[in-house]
């Protein structure tokens, strides 16, 4: 849609297909709340399309959009007639809890603006002075700003405010979610450091632009080096080295195991279980026999007293330097033997 709003070039069978392709990965990534980052900005530049009469249109026909949804539906309602568990793990969790406070709790309408400006710095500081510098170099209202706006500058500004405008609608609130903002926004960005390049003609002005993005590079880049190498200070990936050795000796041992709720979600990925269970649950499912291995935290002593015939293989009981500080245990039955991994 960009790419059409940029050349102004009519829509082709080819382009719907790619687009058509776009929106089933989308829907399949991140569920419907996909639209909330496509639909308000395709929505607000048609708009703004009518009143200006000579933007190129950015809306493709209706067969793209019914297609893609029509293939998730059919997902959505094969998964909740033939998968157990499907309607409560991916329904009304995964996509349904995005829309009431269940999962995460009531956050005010503007979480997601301070999130955005600290977690997008400096770039996000520097958008800003240039659009002060923008205002300032028209030197003229907001109206007449608005008509001089571009096609292009006009889709992303409403593509990269579109989608955190409808997020912070949402009561339940989580950082991550308005991410995929982020994109438009370094695109927003360099159309903006354009413009200034093309209107500040001096060479001064051209020094600065220069200056200020050599030295935003500079602090991010040290930045992110900086959370790299406390990373591996820290062994930040000790959930992962974990999960891979739990996933190992169940696959050698045919273990049957589940993880108990934990503050670290990352668990579930790399254990590559659905669902935490409570520790009741889990209790009733080893004292049943259905279950073979259990992950719990280390220092849930009460809860490994009331494990019977626990085993605790050296190699898979402590791991710690993971996000919260937690450490964890993988406990197996007595009878189970567990061959270690060669060092």
């Amino acid at each position: 849609m960009f790419d059409k709003v940029r050349t102004g070039r009519a829509w082709t069978t080819r382009d719907r297909v790619i687009l058509f392709v776009f929106l089933v990965a989308g829907l399949f990534i991140k569920g419907p709340i996909v639209y909330a980052f496509v639909l308000p900005p395709l929505v607000i530049y048609q708009i703004y399309r009518r009143r200006r009469g000579d933007f190129p249109t950015a809306w493709s026909g209706w067969w793209p959009w019914i297609a893609s949804i029509a293939i998730f539906l059919a997902w959505v309602i094969a998964g909740a007639l033939l998968v157990p568990g499907f309607y409560h793990d991916v329904i009304q969790i995964e996509f349904a809890g995005r829309f009431r406070e269940g999962v995460h709790r009531s956050q005010p309408l503007h979480f997601y603006l301070p999130h955005v400006l600290h977690k997008f710095a400096p770039w996000s500081l520097l958008m800003i002075v240039l659009c002060l510098m923008a205002i300032r170099d028209i030197r003229a209202r907001s109206r007449v700003w608005l008509n001089e706006i571009s096609p292009e500058m006009c889709w992303l500004v409403a593509w990269a405010l579109g989608g955190i405008v409808v997020m912070s609608l949402l009561p339940s609130k989580r950082v991550d979610r308005v991410f995929p903002s982020l994109p438009p926004l370094c695109l927003l960005l360099a159309a903006q450091l354009n413009y200034f390049w093309r209107r500040k003609h001096s060479e001064l002005g051209r020094r600065i632009i220069i200056a200020v993005i050599l030295a935003s590079a500079v602090y991010a880049g040290g930045y992110a080096a900086a959370r790299m190498a406390g990373g591996y200070r820290t062994h930040r990936d000790a959930l992962e080295k974990f999960g891979k050795e739990v996933r190992r000796a169940a696959q050698t041992s045919h273990l049957g195991y589940e993880v108990v709720r934990a503050p670290d979600e990352g668990l579930l990925l790399y254990l590559q279980r659905p669902r935490f269970l409570t520790f009741d649950n889990a209790l009733q499912w080893w004292q049943a026999g259905t279950i073979d291995g259990l992950v719990l935290r280390e220092n849930d002593e009460l809860q490994l007293a009331q494990l019977a015939e626990v085993e605790m293989p050296p190699r898979l009981r402590a791991m710690k330097g993971n996000e919260t500080g937690t450490s964890y245990i993988f406990v197996t039955r007595r009878k189970v033997s567990i061959p270690l991994a060669a060092p």
